[in-house]
């Protein structure tokens, strides 16, 4: 890929030589975007479902959790394995 010409900027009778800036990095979203142990309302957010399903997920188990402290939290992980697991199931 050929190098991108410098940009003239002309400011006062002076001529400044600024290098092309590369293109900015999009935003990280989704699932990579999430801590690696994430709360139920993070799981919720990022999946769009509902908080009180990922509660019930993580209670009996479908969904690993870890406890530290009070909290439980789900691998970041884990979450697509069980969301794959859900379009899966046959209803």
């Amino acid at each position: 890929m050929p190098q991108p010409l410098p940009q003239r900027v002309y400011t006062d009778q002076t001529v400044e030589h600024r290098e092309a800036e590369p293109p900015p990095t999009p935003p990280v979203t989704g699932i990579d975007a999430l801590p690696m142990l994430a709360d139920f309302e993070q799981v919720a957010d990022v999946t769009g479902i509902e908080g009180r399903v990922v509660k019930r997920a993580m209670a009996d188990g479908s969904l690993p959790a870890v406890k530290v402290g009070r909290k439980l939290l789900v691998p970041r992980d884990a979450i697509a394995p069980w969301v794959a697991g859900l379009v899966a199931a046959p209803r």
